[in-house]
C-alpha cells in the first residue's frame, strides 16, 4: 500500500499588534497561535468563540541582547555563528517562523530499518526536501565547511564531461543509446550555460545588445544557437528533426534550475553573475546535518533561538541621541485553554541592531509592517525581482529494483515525452489547471505563475528530470523535480493525484530497467518488467508555505508596459543597510549567486562583517 504523506510546511496564525514607544526604538511585532499539541495548524480563521474569550493570563518579560537575526535559515546561521566566533562576548537571539532552523534546507531522516537497510553510511541518511546541491564545488565556501563538520560530499552529474552519469528513456520503457544521450545533453547544456551567457554578455565579441524583453527562451531559440547544432533555423511552423525536438524539450525543462518558465527569465541578465565553478556536488547524508552542526555550534557559543516566531511589525523608534537607537522586538502569542479560555504571552527583545534574512517571497506576498515604511526604491526593487518555484515529489521504494552495477551510478534520469502524449511529463493534470471537483484547493497560491493554455501544453512538451537518490546517498528512492507553472499546478492537486502520476510515469518511462534488477548472483530481484508501487511517497509545496511563497530568485524578463525592468541594480538594494542598524540578508541578495544555500550563506557573513565593524564602535 502506498502512503503519500504531504510534506507542506503548516505555519502559524498571525495576530498582528503594533504599538508605538515613545521612547523612539526600533521593535518588531511578533504573534502567533500556539496550540496545545504545540503544532502548527495551517492559516485558517479563529473560532467564532474566540471573540468572546477570556484572558486568564497576561504575562510580559523583557531581555536584553547585542544582535537579534530574523531567520534560521542558511542566512541567518551563517551570520550568527560569523559574529559569535570572531566576537565570543556578543549577546545573540535567532527568531525562526518555523519549528526547526533551516528554512528553505529542509531533510527528513530516513528510517533505515523501516526498510531493512544494512547501515553502510556514518551517520544515516536523509531526504533533502528543499535545497540539496552545492553548485559548484570550486571556490564554493560550503565545501571546506562540509569539510570541517566531516561531511561526504559527492560529485554529480555533469552532461559537459565525458561518460556523464545521465541517461534517457522514451515513453515505451526504451533506453536511448547512451551516445546519443551525452549528445543530446552536452548540446543542450552547452548552449544554456556556454553559449547563452557569452550571447547575452557580449563575450561571443558581438556587438548585439540584448533588449531586455527577451528571455532566455529567446535566446535559446535566437539565430546561431548551438541547439541546431549547426543548421539553419528552421521557419516558424516548419517541420524539425526529431533530434531538434528532443533538445527543445530537454531545454525547457530547465526552468528548474530557476524555478520560473524560461520564457520568464530575463536574457540581459543570463550569465551576468560570476559564480562558483567546477560542477556541483552534493552533501551524501543530506544537508540538514549541516545545519544542525551550526545549530549545535551557535548555542555552544551562548545564541539563543527563539522557534515559532513569524515576524509581524518592524518598528524603527530612534534614542535622543543616534547612539541609543536601539531595536526592540516584541513577541506576542495566545495559547489556547479549554473551554473559552486563552492566555496570552508577551515577549519584548531589545538590540541595537537586528539582521532581517525574511526570504523574497516573504518580502513580495505577505512582508511585515515596516514603520517607517520601506522606501519607494526598495519596495519596487522587491516586487521587480522574480520568485521561482521547484517542488520535489519523492518516491521510496522497499529496494532500488532499478539499480546494477551498470546503472546504479546514473544520478539523473531524463524521461522523454511522447507524440502521442505530449502533456504526459507535465504533472497530474498535464499541466492543465484542475477542476474545482478534483482538487484540495482551486485558489492560486500567492505568486503562483499563471497556467497554460491546453494548446500551447500541446505544443511545448518538455522533458522530465527524475534524480537517483540511490546512485546519490543509497536511499532507495527517485526524486522528480516540478518547476514553475508546472508545480505551481501541482500543488494544487491531491495527495492521490499526485501520487498516481508519478507512480505511473516511473512505471511506463523506467520499466526496462527491471530487466536488469539482478542481484549479485544474477537473480532478478522483482518480477521481470513489473515495476513496483512505491512504500512511500513525499511531496513538497513551497510556494503555498507561508515562510517562503517559493523557492528561490530570478530575475524576470522586462515587459514593454511594465516601465523599468529587474536588474542587478534591484539585489543591491536590497543589500543597503536599513536605518542604519537594520541589515538585510538572504540568497536573493546576492547578485553573484543567487538562487543557492552558498548565496545564503555568502549574505550572512557579509552582514555579519558589517555588524561586528558596528558592535566595535566604528561607524561604516
Amino acid at each position: 500500500m502506498c502512503l503519500c504523506r504531504s510534506a507542506t510546511q503548516t505555519s502559524a496564525t498571525r495576530i498582528t499588534q503594533r504599538k508605538i514607544k515613545p521612547n523612539k526604538r526600533t521593535y518588531i511585532s511578533v504573534s502567533r497561535i500556539a496550540k496545545e499539541n504545540n503544532f502548527w495548524h495551517p492559516q485558517r480563521a479563529l473560532p467564532s468563540t474566540m471573540a468572546t474569550t477570556t484572558d486568564v493570563n497576561n504575562n510580559t518579560k523583557s531581555e536584553e541582547y547585542d544582535v537579534i537575526i530574523v531567520g534560521a535559515g542558511m542566512a541567518g546561521l551563517s551570520a550568527a555563528y560569523r559574529i559569535l566566533t570572531q566576537r565570543p562576548s556578543t549577546k545573540l537571539l535567532i527568531l525562526e517562523a518555523r519549528e526547526r532552523v533551516g528554512g528553505r534546507i529542509w531533510s527528513i531522516p530516513f528510517d533505515k530499518k523501516k526498510f531493512g537497510l544494512e547501515d553502510t553510511l556514518e551517520g544515516g541518511r536523509s531526504i533533502d526536501l528543499g535545497a540539496s546541491f552545492i553548485h559548484g564545488v570550486l571556490g564554493n565556501p560550503l565545501i571546506p565547511l562540509a569539510k570541517k563538520i566531516g561531511l561526504p560530499v559527492k560529485r554529480t552529474a555533469n552532461p559537459t564531461e565525458p561518460n556523464s552519469a545521465m541517461r534517457a528513456f522514451t515513453a515505451d520503457g526504451k533506453l536511448v543509446p547512451p551516445e546519443e544521450t551525452g549528445e543530446l545533453a552536452g548540446r543542450v547544456f552547452g548552449t544554456i550555460f556556454g553559449w547563452l551567457p557569452a550571447f547575452a554578455q557580449g563575450d561571443d565579441g558581438s556587438t548585439t545588445v540584448v533588449p531586455e524583453t527577451m528571455s532566455v527562451k529567446d535566446g535559446i531559440l535566437a539565430e546561431g544557437s548551438p541547439i541546431y547544432n549547426g543548421e539553419p533555423k528552421p521557419a516558424d511552423g516548419a517541420a524539425m528533426d526529431e533530434q531538434l525536438r528532443t533538445a527543445l524539450m530537454l531545454s525547457r525543462s530547465f526552468q528548474g534550475w530557476t524555478g520560473a518558465p524560461i520564457d520568464y527569465v530575463s536574457l540581459k541578465w543570463w550569465g551576468f553573475n560570476q559564480d562558483t565553478e567546477g560542477g556541483d556536488g552534493i552533501l551524501v547524508r543530506g544537508y540538514g546535518e549541516m545545519v544542525d552542526w551550526l545549530k549545535a555550534e551557535i548555542e555552544r557559543l551562548g545564541g539563543v533561538f527563539r522557534l515559532k516566531a513569524p515576524v509581524a511589525a518592524v518598528e524603527l523608534v530612534e534614542g535622543e541621541e543616534e547612539e541609543e537607537g536601539s531595536v526592540k522586538i516584541t513577541t506576542q502569542w495566545v495559547q489556547d485553554l479549554p473551554e473559552v479560555m486563552h492566555a496570552e504571552h508577551t515577549s519584548n527583545f531589545h538590540a541595537p541592531y537586528t539582521l532581517l534574512t525574511l526570504p523574497l517571497g516573504v518580502l513580495k506576498y505577505a512582508p511585515p509592517t515596516f514603520t517607517p515604511p520601506l522606501s519607494i526604491r526598495r519596495q519596487q526593487a522587491i516586487q521587480r525581482l522574480g520568485m521561482g518555484l521547484l517542488d520535489k515529489i519523492v518516491l521510496v521504494y522497499e529496494k532500488a529494483w532499478w539499480a546494477d552495477s551498470q546503472s546504479s551510478s546514473a544520478m539523473i534520469n531524463i524521461l522523454i515525452p511522447s507524440d502521442d502524449d505530449p502533456t504526459r511529463l507535465l504533472g497530474p493534470t498535464g499541466g492543465r489547471a484542475p477542476s474545482s471537483s478534483s482538487t484540495d484547493t482551486t485558489t492560486p497560491a500567492k505568486g503562483a505563475f499563471p497556467p497554460r493554455t491546453p494548446e500551447w501544453l500541446e505544443q511545448n512538451p518538455q522533458a522530465l528530470m527524475a534524480f537517483d537518490l540511490h546512485a546519490q546517498c543509497g536511499i532507495p528512492a527517485l526524486c522528480v523535480f516540478v518547476a514553475g507553472e508546472f508545480g505551481d499546478v501541482a500543488e494544487t492537486c491531491t495527495d492521490a493525484q499526485t501520487t498516481e502520476w508519478a507512480t505511473g510515469v516511473v512505471q511506463q518511462w523506467l520499466r526496462g530497467l527491471m530487466k536488469q534488477a539482478t542481484d549479485g548472483n544474477g537473480n532478478t530481484k522483482a518480477e521481470v518488467g513489473v515495476v513496483p508501487r512505491p512504500v512511500e511517497v513525499l511531496r513538497t509545496a513551497w510556494r503555498k508555505d507561508e515562510h517562503a511563497f517559493g523557492s528561490y530568485a530570478y530575475i524576470p524578463v522586462g515587459r514593454e508596459s511594465e516601465g523599468i525592468s529587474a536588474s542587478p541594480l534591484d539585489q543591491v538594494e536590497l543589500t543597503r543597510t536599513m536605518w542604519d542598524r537594520c541589515f538585510w540578508a538572504g540568497e536573493h541578495t546576492e547578485l553573484n549567486q543567487y538562487a543557492s544555500v552558498h548565496a545564503a550563506w555568502t549574505s550572512g557573513i557579509r552582514e555579519a562583517e558589517k555588524i561586528l565593524v558596528r558592535l566595535e564602535g566604528v561607524n561604516l
